[in-house]
């Protein structure tokens, strides 16, 4: 797969770079925040072959590539220097919030099975659980 060529095709489905406000990815999804969520063709883009769908959530266009996404993530950033270096310099007030959200969300999560078990009535669960059986 030439994996150059799949990334210009997706920088250029999601709009180009005037619409993209940020890229990351998972281990099977590239990640874009954009500036307007309905200039992507989800048509155009799952038809292409490398693609296997696409999904919009949490405020994020996501592309699912599949286990060869850092290749194609790789290549979007070789050719997009420009992407790149406004990733790590980017000091957009839209884009330090969701990252703010984001970071805070997965801080909660980490947290959140103790934060029940503290305000939990009954502070001792086991013995409660087995009369209860």
């Amino acid at each position: 797969m030439d994996y150059k060529e799949l990334a210009t095709f997706i920088i250029e489905a999601v709009g180009g770079e005037a619409n993209i406000v940020s890229l990351t990815h998972c281990a099977t999804r590239l990640r874009f925040a954009l500036k307007d969520d309905n200039i992507p063709d989800e048509k155009k883009i799952k038809e292409k072959k490398g693609v296997l769908g696409v999904s919009v959530n949490g405020g994020q266009y996501q592309i699912i590539i599949g286990n060869t996404v850092p290749k194609v993530s790789a290549a979007i950033m070789e050719q997009q220097h420009w992407l790149a270096v406004a990733l790590r310099t980017k000091k957009d007030k839209e884009l330090r919030q969701m990252s703010f959200s984001a970071g805070l969300t997965a801080v909660l999560r980490i947290t959140e099975p103790a934060m029940f078990g503290v305000t939990l009535k009954v502070k001792k669960v086991l013995p409660c659980v087995m009369r209860c059986l």
